[in-house]
């Protein structure tokens, strides 16, 4: 390829589709979510290194409202060579968090994504991953060519809900320059209706490629805490980065490679919790305190087949130890090895309980230590029969008991995974259809397969955890089980008046339990006019009591959280909670569920990358005026040539570009319910970026029809005739020799 300007972007694509004729063709930088629920964002790249280029300036910010977080990442890049270089610029984001925007600066100009959906485009690329691997994060690269003197920004900003765990909120960001740089700044500002409690604890993490994990505290942090709000900021000069790359056993001069971890924690009452009412939506934050424990029948389901050997085998035996050793006084348990067959653990003596199960009270945990530091490893994988098994006693197991089920494996099972599935749900259901036991899932390793034990612990009841093959997996292991240690309540409903909140509106509102340490988060829509909130929240605890709480907002808090882009923070919020939960429930569901269609419409519409939705830049032009006299009509819901040519100026350095135009109303109206009951989303808003395909017939977004596509325009009216221009230019985007077809012409480049 020839570059003639500053900037040229080179095989960079995602796997956004299924290889289909029918759908539009567009050399771009797609940005897309894989086959799990998050949105998982995967480039092609091939990494060069090029020692001249410079990272002049790598920011990452975080601004967290609520417990929202919008975090911003720029990385500016600068050729200081007298040669054309290629780059590959590394990212990464929590696995929880959506990509929300992607822009590209070069030449003034800011290229910004649109969001589109994920089966409306083609690529001809293969993935092949990242350069860097991220634990609990997704990773990507960006592949650049820059031309002498060139500099370019990539930007990227990303939405999370922090989650509540052990206690505390953790924010992580992942932090990738590749290099030392000049001006490297690392912020995070939080804002809380509660007090925030002290100390805000900062630490940052790196990970070995053998899998050694070091942290190291103590960093030079500039810390601003008052009673609501704190601002950390790491601003590290280059001698700082290559001190603390030392201090975590990496290169020093690749500079800081890692995460940079923040956890605070905000003020508890034994109430109904946090609500937050804004600009017309709100959240309702449930996190009681001085409650007892409820007493919990454990039930362990532990591979132990011939891949669990050496280290994998070592690191269960120490969790098991530990996990055992922290049973209540008045819990129960039940252990069950599976490889190529199932295995009880029978303890000295007569079991306290069970009849077809052997079922162990916490006295006989010292016999149950022993035994697990005897557990080896061999044979296949059988899973059916141990969930089986374990379910089995689940309904033999000590009445009046929580149950929980605790599955670990570390590969792939040797029966069909969709019939572990369908086995087990059917098997964990009591006769009025309730669960018999909440199942949390634990894939430890690359090769356990993550997606089959997501679905099978979110059609019963529970979660799944990645736990990383690394020095810290027994540590992992037990970080995961002390979360689901400690039940509280169960059967916790929440309810708001129908007259103030708009029901069909409202994200999950009935949680099978709530554990300590945790926050169950509930978010809805007011209806229109509305400026109050009533409620309820009703559970049971410990020794079956009804335990209730009252819900009141009488009026909106003097706090303000500040807009996002000119969206409220509120609405950002809810939108996000919903969007993720309906991805959890269409992957149970599939792929055709109304849920799935509900979360693809958010997705459109908030500019979210799922698994349905992908964030895609145009970088080529499909209209010159030295080869067309009258531009095309462009496809409904996609931009005119003029925006995809000329791109929007960038801000001055301090300025981020201004919210888009708002309604009538100052915000953007509820959406209309749909035929299926659920609110349809809104139309959105002018952005920088060319809008989502427009709505179908449902009120839901869908992909351009085949035959409503513009075709090729004719040969003297484009520039699709053979004897056009080598290259097309965005700025100082160039694509050169390539043939392609856009969604707005067909053309082709010679």
């Amino acid at each position: 390829m020839n570059v003639h300007t500053a900037l040229a972007i080179i095989a960079i694509a995602a796997v956004c589709c299924a290889q289909t004729t029918d759908r539009i063709q567009s050399p771009i930088i797609g940005l897309s979510g894989d086959d799990t629920r998050h949105g998982i964002v995967v480039l092609h790249a091939s990494f060069a290194a090029a020692h001249e280029v410079e990272v002049t300036r790598y920011h990452v910010n975080t601004l967290i409202q609520t417990r929202f977080a919008r975090t911003v990442v720029e990385s500016e890049l600068r050729n200081n060579a007298v040669a054309t270089k290629q780059i590959t610029v590394p990212f990464a984001i929590p696995s929880n968090a959506m990509l929300v925007n992607f822009e590209i600066v070069s030449d003034g100009r800011i290229h910004q994504a649109r969001p589109v959906l994920k089966n409306s485009l083609q690529v001809d690329s293969v993935s092949s991953g990242s350069t860097i691997v991220a634990r609990d994060a997704e990773s990507f690269d960006v592949d650049l060519q820059l031309a002498p003197g060139a500099t370019v920004i990539i930007r990227l900003e990303y939405d999370e809900l922090l989650n509540r765990h052990l206690g505390v909120y953790k924010n992580v960001q992942q932090i990738w320059p590749g290099k030392v740089v000049s001006d490297l700044k690392i912020s995070v500002t939080i804002k809380e209706a509660s007090s925030i409690s002290s100390p805000t604890n900062y630490t940052f993490t790196s990970e070995t490629a053998a899998g050694g994990v070091t942290t190291v505290s103590g960093i030079n942090v500039v810390k601003v805490q008052n009673a609501r709000d704190v601002s950390l900021t790491l601003q590290p000069s280059e001698a700082e980065q290559q001190l603390i790359a030392k201090q975590l056993g990496i290169n020093a001069d690749s500079g800081l490679a890692g995460q940079f971890n923040v956890e605070y924690e905000v003020e508890r009452y034994p109430t109904a919790g946090d609500i937050v009412v804004r600009d017309g939506y709100f959240a309702h934050f449930f996190a009681p305190t001085n409650l007892t424990s409820l007493p919990k029948y454990a039930l362990f389901l532990l591979d132990v087949s011939g891949s669990m050997g050496g280290r994998k085998i070592t690191q269960l035996q120490d969790a098991m130890t530990t996990i055992l050793g922290e049973l209540g006084p008045n819990d129960f348990f039940t252990v069950i090895e599976f490889s190529s067959g199932n295995k009880m653990w029978q303890l000295g003596g007569v079991p306290s309980i069970g009849t077809t199960c052997t079922v162990y009270s916490s006295q006989y945990v010292p016999e149950a230590q022993k035994q697990a530091a005897s557990m080896t490893a061999n044979g296949g994988t059988e899973l059916l029969g141990g969930m089986q098994q374990a379910l089995s006693c689940a309904a033999d197991g000590p009445v009046g008991l929580e149950p929980i089920l605790l599955v670990l494996t570390d590969g792939q099972p040797n029966e069909p995974v969709q019939t572990i599935i369908d086995d087990s749900t059917t098997r964990n259901r009591k006769s009025n259809n309730d669960l018999l036991a909440s199942v949390f899932t634990i894939a430890l390793g690359s090769d356990a397969n993550l997606d089959f034990l997501e679905k099978l612990a979110l059609k019963n009841g529970g979660k799944a955890r990645q736990v990383y093959e690394a020095s810290d997996a027994s540590l992992q292991l037990h970080d995961f089980y002390k979360a689901i240690a400690s039940p509280l309540l169960k059967n916790v409903s929440v309810s708001f008046n129908y007259q103030q909140a708009e029901q069909v509106s409202l994200t999950q509102t009935s949680f099978r339990t709530y554990f300590w340490g945790s926050e169950l988060v509930v978010a809805g829509r007011l209806l229109p006019g509305q400026q109050e909130l009533s409620g309820a929240v009703s559970a049971i605890g410990a020794g079956g009591q009804i335990i209730s709480y009252d819900i009141q907002v009488t009026s909106q808090p003097s706090w303000q959280p500040q807009t996002l882009n000119g969206e409220p923070n509120s609405k950002r919020l809810w939108a996000y909670l919903r969007t993720s939960q309906l991805l959890d429930q269409a992957l149970t569901e599939g792929e055709g569920s109304a849920a799935a269609l509900e979360a693809t419409g958010l997705a459109l519409t908030n500019s979210f990358v799922t698994k349905y939705t992908c964030l895609a830049l145009d970088i080529v032009n499909p209209y010159t005026a030295s080869t067309a006299s009258d531009p095309p009509t462009p496809t409904p819901g996609y931009p005119s040539p003029s925006t995809l040519t000329s791109g929007t100026p960038a801000p001055k350095p301090t300025e981020r570009p201004g919210p888009p135009p708002s309604g009538p109303t100052g915000r953007p109206g509820p959406p209309s319910p749909g035929p299926t009951g659920r609110p349809e989303p809104p139309s959105p808003a002018p952005t920088r970026h060319p809008g989502p395909p427009s709505p179908g017939p449902t009120g839901r977004p869908e992909p351009p029809s085949p035959t409503g596509r513009p075709g090729p325009p004719s040969p003297t009216g484009s520039p699709s005739g053979r004897g056009s221009q080598n290259s097309v230019n965005i700025g100082s985007l160039t694509i050169g020799n390539l043939s392609v077809s856009g969604p707005l012409i067909q053309f082709n480049l010679r």
